[in-house]
């Protein structure tokens, strides 16, 4: 009994092991965020698209040899919140398929800033200004994503997303919990009357 819980710790504490059990969730995370990308169709998405664990970056394999995320897009903010996106989805799939004790929650504040109109377009007012047809099949696109991995097959994984984005679409509607607009606030005015004691 006591040999074989002796053998158990240094199972676990054998750096081959350690390094076999790192390399199989970098790449089940790869593959998750190589998809992702290429649902988003993301520019060097068509590669390998990965975490590289030594600099803590997003990195995309192509033919010229490995780009990180900041030459990405010209260092747009559009691309990166794509890929830190497919990312985020991609580590929290293999938190949930693999049973870790992370809580199977993501919350996210406004992931299509990046996308949102120019102060010139709010200002003017011009409907066919607040976004280009492109972003808006990016912004689709992100929510579609969201949309699919909170429902696919894992238990109790929940994404929160506070964004001021309100697509058409019935899928995205239906996802909808709180609408704060009209009136409605994530803060209610009463909780604001009440004065505070000192």
């Amino acid at each position: 009994m006591a040999q074989q819980r002796v053998q158990g710790r240094e199972e676990q504490l054998d750096s081959e092991a350690i390094d076999d059990k790192l390399t199989h969730s970098l790449r089940y995370v790869s593959g998750k965020m190589t998809s992702h990308a290429r649902f988003l169709r993301l520019e060097h998405g068509d590669g390998l698209v990965r975490l590289n664990p030594k600099k803590l970056t997003v990195v995309t394999d192509t033919p010229d040899g490995i780009t990180e995320l900041l030459r990405i897009g010209s260092g747009s903010g559009k691309t990166h919140v794509c890929y830190h996106l497919a990312a985020h989805l991609a580590v929290h799939q293999y938190f949930t398929a693999n049973s870790r004790p992370v809580p199977r929650l993501l919350m996210l504040d406004r992931p299509t800033q990046p996308y949102g109109p120019s102060d010139t377009a709010k200002a003017r007012g011009r409907r066919e200004d607040l976004a280009l047809v492109e972003d808006r099949a990016t912004v689709t696109g992100l929510f579609k994503l969201m949309q699919q991995v909170a429902t696919e097959p894992a238990p109790g994984f929940q994404i929160i997303v506070s964004d001021h984005a309100d697509l058409p679409h019935r899928w995205y509607q239906d996802s909808i919990r709180y609408d704060w607009r009209g009136g409605e606030k994530l803060i209610p005015t009463t909780w604001l009357d009440i004065n505070p004691t000192p």
